[in-house]
């Protein structure tokens, strides 16, 4: 088993502490879109979906999402494929 060194100790309950917050956060997302298996999502996600129909954002197997996805009241659906991108850059 590798050992771990002194920084890497001070910085790992940081970096747990990010993965739990991301978690829950793909669960709350995972409330207001459909999201395939392996997708996950960056911290500065924003998911707004007015319309409230799961089905109105669908989001790929193995997607990255580092942005915002809106959907508005009076329609639209955002269907963003497999092994995508959705950020800056």
């Amino acid at each position: 088993m590798p050992r771990l060194t002194a920084a890497e100790i001070v910085g790992l309950p940081m970096k747990l502490a990010r993965r739990a917050v991301l978690a829950w956060r793909g669960l709350q997302y995972r409330l207001s879109a459909r999201v395939a298996p392996g997708a996950r999502f960056e911290w500065g996600v924003e998911i707004t979906n007015i319309l409230g129909d799961r089905d109105a954002i669908r989001i790929g197997s193995n997607t990255v999402v580092a942005g915002q996805l809106l959907t508005f009241g009076h329609g639209g659906r955002i269907d963003v494929g497999q092994w995508c991108f959705v950020g800056p850059g």
